[in-house]
């Protein structure tokens, strides 16, 4: 294959990843089509791509035509000319143009053609910056120089454009293997919270049975068992619960109040140990998602109680308010984090590889299903925390305009 034709290949296939041809009408377009036009005084202007058969314009200002033959164009010689550009002074002078259609036309015959190429940035040359005129004409070197800047312009709209377009298709890609996620979590979740449940159910039914026959070292088999148990049935709500809820975030709002809404979870939680949680001492009515909040505290107190080592646990929860937000702050007198950890704990499944205060590894789902759930309720959190001292996670609301509260 000749350089020439490998050339034109190239810049084809170029072409092609823009996916400009047989786009819809685009303003910016059209504003630099009447730009060029009014900066040369040319009665016409127009953006053309030229592809293996025609020419197809992109933006035509001064008259209205969507494409023409390739063999019939003016910038097939503008695209191959070394050259930046492409004149013809007088196209009734010109042997290349004297039988051309549109120089034949009784009506409007092209007198003068002025084109200058529209580059990629391998250089490829996809189309082109025109002006026409009805009559013989020149162009300065100054206003040459201006349509270079103008398609330049043109290129920038269309990077632009590849690039956008490139993102849209990532993000669906990225929604699609998304909602394949939750699916195939939602089915594992169901697909294991059975069989363990049945495994639960058998031990202590094993227990109620032959307890008479099972000496103290099998039923501490049956209990570790049941526990391994419960707890696997335990981590696969927390998978589930971090990839669920995803449009709850603005539905099901209702008025909840603050200090209620934690002593309903601090029953909830069951603790068992020494243990000082301080709420606040006035109570906070806020419009919100309340399951959403629920979860998020759960998970927050829920740390708080169980990676402390200290002979009394002591958890702080404060809430602020300005016009726009609420900010909630968990506090407790735990094991604390590393410095050099803080910046992943908001990693799904990053542990610090402690055992909590039961002896246990942590699952790290915690903190990251507590980011997820903020950000949906249009927050943002944050977190500070000095190693064996304390740690303290924080976490804005988006205040939601309601007329009833």
């Amino acid at each position: 294959m000749s350089k020439s034709k490998v050339k034109e290949v190239r810049r084809l296939e170029s072409l092609k990843t823009y996916d400009i041809i047989n786009s819809p009408d685009e303003q910016s377009y059209n504003e630099l089509t009447r730009l060029a036009a009014t900066l040369c005084q040319m009665p016409v202007s127009f953006i053309s791509f030229i592809d293996e058969d025609k020419q197809w314009f992109k933006s035509f200002y001064g008259l209205n035509i969507k494409q023409t033959p390739k063999e019939d164009s003016f910038c097939k010689f503008t695209i191959s000319q070394n050259r930046d550009f492409f004149e013809v002074s007088n196209t009734f002078k010109d042997n290349r143009f004297i039988n051309n259609p549109f120089v034949q036309q009784k009506e409007s015959p092209i007198r003068y053609y002025f084109g200058i190429k529209l580059y990629d940035k391998k250089q490829n040359v996809l189309g082109t910056l025109c002006v026409v005129d009805f009559k013989p004409n020149s162009l300065s070197a100054s206003r040459k120089q201006s349509m270079r800047y103008l398609a330049n312009q043109v290129m920038n709209l269309l990077e632009l454009r590849k690039s956008l377009q490139s993102l849209n298709g990532i993000k669906k890609s990225l929604e699609q293997k998304n909602k394949e996620l939750k699916q195939f979590a939602n089915q594992v979740s169901h697909d294991i919270k059975m069989p363990l449940a049945n495994i639960v159910l058998t031990i202590d039914l094993l227990k109620a049975k032959y307890q008479e026959n099972i000496d103290d070292t099998g039923k501490n088999y049956l209990n570790y068992l049941k526990s391994s148990g419960l707890k696997l049935s335990a981590y696969t709500e927390r998978v589930l619960s971090y990839y669920a809820r995803e449009e709850e975030a603005h539905n099901e709002m209702q008025i909840v109040d603050f200090n209620y809404l934690l002593e309903d979870i601090i029953d909830l939680l069951q603790i068992n140990q020494p243990c000082e949680i301080n709420i606040p001492e006035k109570n906070t009515q806020i419009l919100t998602n309340k399951v959403l909040l629920e979860q998020i505290l759960l998970n927050l107190l829920g740390n708080s109680l169980k990676y402390n080592d200290k002979p009394k646990i002591v958890i702080d929860i404060k809430i602020k308010e300005d016009d726009l937000n609420y900010l909630i702050t968990v506090t407790d007198n735990g094991m604390g984090i590393a410095t050099n950890k803080q910046k992943d704990v908001f990693k799904l499944f990053f542990t610090e590889e402690k055992q909590d205060r039961n002896g246990n590894k942590g699952t790290g789902i915690g903190l990251p299903t507590v980011q997820k759930l903020v950000k949906q309720l249009g927050g943002e959190v944050c977190l500070e925390s000095e190693e064996n001292k304390y740690t303290s996670v924080s976490f804005t609301l988006k205040k939601v305009i309601d007329n009833g509260i």
